[in-house]
């Protein structure tokens, strides 16, 4: 084909595309200006206004809202954000307020209205106020999506709160208490349960919510944010790819557990145990006062803790685990097959098995327990303050690194079959040999040091504080 007329053809297709842009581009203007009209099974829709519901049809007969009559209310949406409000600026009366403000393109026979439905259920001996939002279907495009609906819990409804709530929604964001106006500062909300469940939805507890049972708050890719201390019994708080990011739980007797897939945690502190069901993701926590345990689907997260009072159990063979725990005050059970492993004052008992994983820990002066450590490649260091009862390391490959409080007294044995052991303070080195019942200090027959490998090095010395 002639340059000439590839050219030409260019400029054709350019034209036509052009035109056909134009052409449509002409098409949705007529429409955006003529709402309703239909071009092409198209027809654009746009949704505003707002609507108060105050009131709620019973047996027939219409009856004001009051929220003191049930045990549980229910909200069920999907795209539109849902807050709940407390105060009285806006609410003289406990109502729903829904905000409209949506738009876009529909096929036809696609619902493009908003309706809801408003009903009052017994279940279980609760009463429950249900209410169930149906949105618009822009099934072809959707340009604006910022609907908002209020469920306004007024002051003078002398009972509405510690109800258990539940809210549902597929994008919509949930965020629990907030005035029921811009300028009013709230009173506390409390719910005596609260559940709630979004896809992508965000979900944000503010600083004037409470719950003074269970809290159950689940987001597949949003976030979950808490902004205040919580005193509630069970916390299960779930986020697949989101974030979680909590101030602190503060009942002793609570049990906090996460399920996520690849998100990232940030929780200050913690008074009860805490459960970790995750395959991968990053945990941030401060303190935890109770135990720190995660179930055999834990792989690649990663563990960044300040202090645990309790025990400490992460255990798969096969993970890829990172742990770093500055102070351990219970027992410890780890075990990966790589990743790290990093530990700071350990108190108690500690099982420590890997294959490749470094391992660094350092054993309190207080710790009166055993150590065991068990590794193939891995490279230990240790720190002992004390020597107070038995305490092994193993590995196959990887390389033994052990510092010893000069006051720190105990009965050595160490072996390496092809490495060498290093007796650092003594300027001694040692190869084809190997340490049996050496005395270091002052000990009775119970402070063992037993360090074994097969081709790595060994390397023990004393230090002063």
């Amino acid at each position: 084909m002639a340059k000439g007329t590839k050219n030409g053809f260019k400029t054709f297709i350019i034209l036509l595309i052009s035109l056909v842009g134009a052409f449509i581009l002409g098409i949705g203007a007529v429409m955006l200006i003529s709402p309703g009209v239909s071009i092409f099974g198209l027809t654009y829709a746009n949704n505003q206004g707002t609507i108060i519901i105050s009131d709620i049809e019973k047996n027939g007969v219409v009856e004001d809202l009051r929220l003191s009559s049930y045990d549980k209310i229910v909200i069920d949406a999907k795209d539109a954000k849902i807050f709940i409000a407390y105060g009285a600026d806006n609410a003289n009366q406990s109502n729903f307020s829904l905000q409209k403000n949506s738009a876009g393109f529909y096929k036809n026979g696609s619902k493009f209205e908003y309706s809801y439905f408003l009903t009052e259920e017994i279940n279980n001996n609760e009463k429950i106020l249900k209410f169930v939002l149906d949105e618009p279907d822009y099934s072809f495009l959707k340009i604006v999506n910022s609907t908002k609906l209020y469920l306004n819990m007024s002051i003078n409804d002398s009972g509405s709160q510690n109800k258990k709530i539940e809210i549902k929604t597929v994008s919509g964001d949930i965020t629990l208490g907030v005035g029921t106006s811009a300028s009013e500062i709230t009173e506390q909300l409390v719910a005596s349960e609260l559940n709630v469940i979004t896809e992508k939805g965000n979900i944000n507890l503010s600083s004037y919510f409470d719950v003074s049972n269970d809290l159950n708050l689940k987001t597949t890719s949003g976030y979950i944010k808490i902004n205040r201390d919580i005193k509630t019994n069970n916390i299960n708080l779930s986020s697949e790819t989101g974030r979680i990011t909590t101030k602190s739980f503060v009942n002793q007797n609570s049990s906090v557990n996460f399920l996520t897939d690849n998100s990232t945690v940030e929780i200050e502190n913690i008074e009860g145990d805490v459960y970790i069901d995750s395959k991968s993701g990053i945990y941030k926590i401060n303190t935890i006062k109770g135990d720190l345990s995660a179930s055999s689907y834990v792989e690649t997260t990663k563990f960044n803790v300040k202090s645990v009072y309790g025990n400490v159990y992460i255990a798969n063979e096969n993970g890829r685990i990172g742990v770093d725990i500055n102070e351990v005050k219970g027992n410890i059970n780890l075990s990966t097959d790589n990743g790290s492993i990093k530990l700071g004052n350990v108190c108690g008992q500690t099982f420590i098995a890997t294959n490749s994983a470094p391992v660094e820990i350092n054993v309190s002066s207080d710790n009166i327990s055993t150590i065991l450590i068990t590794t193939a490649t891995g490279e230990v260091n240790a720190n002992f303050r004390s020597v107070k009862n038995t305490n092994k390391i193993i590995t196959e490959k990887g390389n033994i690194n052990i510092k010893c409080l000069i006051d720190a007294s105990f009965i050595l044995n160490a072996k390496s079959d092809n490495g060498t052991i290093n007796l650092v303070w003594q300027d001694k080195t040692i190869k084809g040999e190997q340490i049996d019942n050496e005395i270091i200090g002052l000990p009775t027959q119970t402070e063992l040091l037993i360090l074994e490998s097969i081709s790595g090095n060994i390397s023990i010395d004393r230090y002063s504080d």
